[in-house]
């Protein structure tokens, strides 16, 4: 379970979110708000990429006081990934395998799932822009994560491959109870992800709804 007090993230002296309290119980959730509402800044906070005040646990594990651990509970795939351009696709998985404690046959697996085997020996910088928010959400499901952020995943990403990563979501959820917070503009698709939550946010904070 995630577990936020006291959460307030500030840019200079402009006040962006301010949650008292919010607990997130296994499940998947839509994190849905309008532009700007902080949506993008919360994953990135309690992802652990850039700095915010009070208290923020995964399973009793601490944002503040055991950053590594925390952070090989929750993997993070941004909205616009912005990747090592000298790095090719696999040298940056293979770091993640080492940094997540993951698995490269699981790895190999997923490279295969996401269709990338024709170019993940590419350097980064000559990929498109379809082809790095593939790599993106990849990396989000290497090592053994409880949470998993993805920021409008999908967006950038041809039609025809959106079906399966509601099917990759959907598995992982029921197979390895893993927790989904996806920002989306569109609703999720209730028939092939199952049920849903709704966060939404508004007024700075989260309300949790359905």
């Amino acid at each position: 379970m995630l577990v936020i007090k006291d959460f307030i993230k500030k840019y200079n002296d402009q006040l962006v979110l301010d949650i008292k309290e919010l607990s997130v119980a296994p499940g998947i959730y839509w994190v849905k708000g309008p532009n700007g509402a902080g949506k993008t800044s919360f994953f990135r906070s309690i992802s652990g990429i850039i700095p915010c005040k009070g208290s923020v646990e995964i399973d009793g594990t601490s944002l503040r006081q055991n950053v590594t651990a925390y952070r090989r509970l929750i993997n993070y795939a941004e909205a616009e990934p912005v990747l090592p351009a000298f790095l090719t696709g696999f040298e940056l998985i293979s770091f993640y395998v080492d940094s997540k404690e993951g698995d490269m046959k699981a790895a190999g697996e997923l490279i295969n799932y996401f269709g990338i085997k024709s170019f993940v020996q590419n350097p980064i910088g000559t990929y498109s822009s379809g082809m790095l928010k593939k790599l993106s959400v990849l990396l989000a499901f290497i090592g053994q994560p409880k949470i998993i952020l993805l920021d409008e995943p999908l967006i950038t990403i041809e039609d025809t491959f959106l079906p399966k990563i509601y099917a990759l979501v959907k598995q992982w959820h029921q197979e390895r109870e893993i927790t989904f917070l996806i920002s989306s503009h569109q609703p999720l698709d209730y028939e092939r992800i199952g049920h849903y939550k709704t966060l939404q946010l508004a007024d700075k904070t989260f309300t949790c709804i359905g």
